[in-house]
Parts: C-alpha cells; sequence; structure tokens
C-alpha cells in the first residue's frame, strides 16, 4: 500500500514539474504564493471589516491578531530554536 502511494506521488510530482509547464505560470505562481503579494489586500480587508463590522466582528479580529501574535511568540518561535530545524 505504501509502495503503491509513494509511486502516485512520485509520478504526479514528475508530471507536474516536467510535463504541466507554463511560463506564464512560471511568473505568476510564485507572485501569487508570496504572502508579501497579499498584504495589501488583506490590510483593505481588515480596514473594511474594522470599520463596517459590528462589535462582535471587530471583537474577533482583535482577539484574532492577538491569539496569533502570542502563539508565534509563546509557541512557535521558541520551539523553533529549541527543535533548530532551519527553514
Amino acid at each position: 500500500m505504501l509502495e503503491w502511494a509513494r509511486d502516485c506521488d512520485q509520478w504526479l510530482m514528475l508530471r507536474v514539474n516536467r510535463d504541466w509547464v507554463n511560463p506564464v505560470f512560471d511568473h505568476v505562481l510564485p507572485t501569487l504564493s508570496s504572502f508579501e503579494a497579499w498584504i495589501p489586500l488583506l490590510a483593505v480587508a481588515m480596514a473594511l471589516i474594522l470599520w463596517r463590522g459590528s462589535f462582535r466582528t471587530r471583537a474577533f479580529i482583535v482577539v484574532a491578531v492577538l491569539a496569533v501574535l502570542i502563539g508565534e511568540g509563546l509557541v512557535s518561535g521558541p520551539l523553533k530554536k529549541i527543535v533548530g530545524r532551519l527553514r
């Protein structure tokens, strides 16, 4: 079973990387997958939500941002240093 899954995975990887190539996607997809490219859209969306949203919506956004910042600062960041796996 695992060998079959590995073979399928390898076949798909080779198919995507060798056969399904497109010069337009070679330029477009790295841009779309870059977080920096999404920052302006996310900032506008966040501003609209904070401006037009209800109290509960704004409170949710504030708590979500705090949860991400605390999780990164207290959990994810120190764990990356302890494990020592560079990305």
